[in-house]
């Protein structure tokens, strides 16, 4: 049981972990798919990083650190019979109360399988969308693939089995999964509908400065991203070609740095309406006012500059000498400040070029 505690424990913190990793890729899913993110949707964007790491731990956890040495230590055995289960606890449990029956590990240990699995039919039910078949079936198949994991020692990393594979913990996880699909609308009713928020998915929202400001995190992130990614790629080559895995390239950040510009802002902006990578993902578009009034697009070398007034500043920066470097900084500041205080939430850029800022559903029919 102090077992079972521990890896509780264990899994908040790593559940922490996983949902501070996942936060923006999972901001970004709820723009995309449902075109608004939700709190309620956040909170159980949550709820599934703690369970997805609590199924790892109870699953896995303690991984062994010699397998050699653990293998010739232990011997694992495995259960192919479906339904041994009752027979254990018949046999373990003769002439025992009924408190005492609830309280021995062999009925524990089957109980807790199918507890461990009710979250995973309730989040693929009410959280996913997905009906109580397909939520029952994804129980089943990922109890299937953990045992297999454990019976194969994670195929082949380890020299013998984990864990016991039983086909019992099979039934039991998708038992729970079946059970928790059933009762995803009453425990997880405060979770907001997939499939509502999917239909109004289209529908133009006000320009918050919340927006704005996820859009501006969401480009530096998308742009750190892309720098590590191309210098990784040079390294890599470089390896590959030479032998050697070298960390004395100084012109590949340079590179890197004109890559991530090109596909972040420039490209974008050149190619569409004129939005960065990361305003497009929160549905945000810039237009100009024209002669007559309308919002136009404006031109290609008008969405470029747009585009480069803060980006291009703070990319350079880096490879300016002091006092210089500090230039980068001071232009990213002063267009985060700005957000809130000017006409549909604009930045330096959109003050400097005479853009503003539009829900891009509201001047287009489909995605």
């Amino acid at each position: 049981m102090q077992q079972w505690i521990d890896n509780a424990y264990i899994s908040v913190i790593l559940g922490f972990i996983v949902f501070a990793i996942l936060f923006f890729p999972g901001l970004i899913w709820q723009y995309r798919k449902h075109g608004k993110p939700t709190l309620s949707r956040m909170l159980g964007w949550f709820m599934v990083s703690v369970y997805a790491a609590a199924l790892f731990v109870y699953t896995f956890v303690p991984l062994p650190t010699d397998g050699a040495a653990w293998c010739a230590a232990h011997h694992v055995g495995h259960n192919f019979h479906p339904f041994q289960f009752v027979d254990d606890i018949r046999r373990e449990t003769a002439g025992l109360t009924l408190t005492q029956t609830l309280e021995s590990f062999v009925f524990l240990q089957v109980f807790f399988n199918i507890v461990l699995f009710i979250p995973f039919g309730a989040f693929m039910r009410r959280y996913f969308g997905r009906s109580i078949l397909v939520s029952t079936l994804a129980g089943f198949a990922t109890s299937v693939f953990i045992e297999t994991s454990q019976y194969t020692g994670i195929f082949g990393i380890y020299p013998c089995s984990i864990r016991v594979g039983d086909v019992d913990d099979v039934i039991t996880n998708t038992a729970g999964a079946l059970l928790g699909a059933l009762l995803a609308p009453a425990v997880l009713w405060w979770v907001t509908d997939a499939r509502a928020l999917s239909a109004k998915r289209l529908e133009p929202r006000p320009v918050t400065v919340w927006r704005r400001w996820t859009g501006m995190v969401l480009d530096a992130l998308l742009f750190a991203l892309t720098e590590v990614t191309v210098q990784l790629a040079f390294r890599v080559v470089h390896w590959m070609s030479a032998g050697e895995f070298s960390h004395d390239m100084p012109w590949e950040g340079v590179v890197a740095s004109v890559m991530a510009l090109l596909l972040v802002f420039v490209i974008p902006a050149a190619g569409g309406r004129g939005a960065s990578a990361g305003q497009k993902i929160v549905w945000l578009t810039p237009k100009w006012t024209a002669a007559d009034g309308t919002l136009t697009d404006s031109n290609a070398a008008m969405r470029i500059l747009r585009s480069l007034i803060v980006a291009g500043p703070w990319a350079v920066s880096e490879y300016l000498p002091e006092p210089w470097g500090a230039i980068g900084g001071i232009v990213v500041f002063a267009a985060l400040v700005m957000v809130p205080f000017t006409r549909s939430h604009r930045s330096l850029s959109g003050v400097l070029t005479g853009a503003q800022f539009v829900d891009s559903r509201s001047t287009v029919s489909h995605v």
